[in-house]
């Protein structure tokens, strides 16, 4: 699953890009830091900022394992797709630990 190590390196770069970008532009406009730091009062956003959303995707990507292993769980035993997921579960979880 080399395409993985490939998703999780561009979003990582370009979570920590736009973070730059957002916190280098704040200290030049004060109403994009005032907005940022409006939301950070948001209860909802339960204090996270926006760089904080911005990781999101990279991290997303490691909770594929644990979703394959929900649907493992929740499958009939007889049923083909159980199978299916059973083999997915086995290939890309070791190579999900090696990112």
């Amino acid at each position: 699953l080399p395409f993985f190590r490939l998703y999780i390196e561009f979003t990582l770069r370009q979570a920590q890009a736009a973070t730059s970008e957002i916190l280098l532009n704040a200290k030049k406009h004060s109403k994009l830091a005032a907005l940022l730091m409006k939301m950070l009062e948001k209860p909802e956003l339960k204090g996270l900022g926006l760089e904080d959303y911005l990781i999101k995707p990279a991290q997303r990507i490691m909770k594929y394992p644990l979703l394959i292993k929900d649907l493992i769980e929740n499958t009939e035993h007889g049923c083909l797709a159980y199978k299916s997921h059973q083999l997915t579960f086995l290939v890309s979880t070791p190579r999900l630990r090696k990112l």
